[in-house]
């Protein structure tokens, strides 16, 4: 079986230790998941003071991993330049609640569709925990339905990928056809399944553990498990984010 993880995290996140904080541990754990590639992100990148360098860290760990395709997904910001200067990657991280900026600002709309006409998709990452975990005193704002779905709309068809919403955000931007969700925060009875009947596209489906604070195996068994074909499967589990990233 071939996975493509668009979710992975490496580093500390503050409020959540993790055995998988080195990148040999995390290789390994991967490894043992079958998992063959994927996204990586910086834990550190959602409450960062210097882009810059928490994105040399990333790609210094993501050298090292030895299992698989996995490739580093730096942070950026429309404030920060940084953004002009990601070469061939694939895609990069965008975290708008975190970072205090809207999607559809201006500044925000020129960032993402000059690194769009780059070849390099915007990662908007929703959430890290459920609200309900969150630290009251570090409450963090999750982008709106209406902005996720200007911010796509003004991309003009650029495939924009989303992580970390809930069933019902999925449900609620599935007409936008650009945006492509990952499912590690989607729950519910026979997710896959769900999505599908309630006029989600598998296309615009993609596979996402949020390794290591989530369970790697149940987020496989979500897709492994579900009732449909397995060219539906083939399609979350890997087809999907090949295509969409060109790798």
């Amino acid at each position: 079986m071939v996975i493509f993880d668009v979710n992975i995290s490496v580093g500390r996140w503050p409020f959540r230790p993790s055995e998988f904080e080195d990148a040999g541990a995390l290789d390994a754990k991967l490894h043992k998941e079958h998992i063959s590639g994927g996204l990586i992100r910086a834990a550190e990148a959602a409450f960062t003071s210097d882009l810059d360098e928490d994105n040399a860290r990333l790609f210094a760990k993501c050298q090292s991993l030895e299992n698989g395709l996995f490739i580093p997904l730096p942070a950026v910001h429309p404030a920060w330049n940084s953004w002009k200067n990601l070469g061939r990657l694939p895609a990069a991280a965008l975290y708008p609640g975190f970072h205090r900026y809207h999607l559809d600002s201006p500044e925000c709309i020129v960032m993402a569709t000059c690194m769009a006409a780059s070849g390099v998709v915007p990662v908007v990452v929703l959430r890290e925990e459920d609200e309900r975990a969150q630290n009251p005193l570090c409450r963090i704002p999750v982008v709106p339905g209406d902005e996720l779905r200007n911010f796509a709309l003004a991309l003009h068809g650029h495939p924009v990928m989303v992580l970390g919403a809930y069933y019902g955000e999925i449900i609620g931007c599935a007409a936008v056809k650009n945006l492509f969700f990952d499912l590690s925060f989607a729950e519910t009875l026979s997710t896959v399944n769900s999505l599908i009947n309630a006029g989600v596209q598998p296309e615009n489906l993609l596979f996402g553990s949020h390794t290591p604070y989530f369970c790697t195996s149940s987020a496989i068994s979500k897709v492994s498990g579900a009732e449909t074909s397995e060219l539906v499967k083939e399609k979350i589990f890997y087809k999907n984010a090949e295509r969409i990233l060109n790798v």
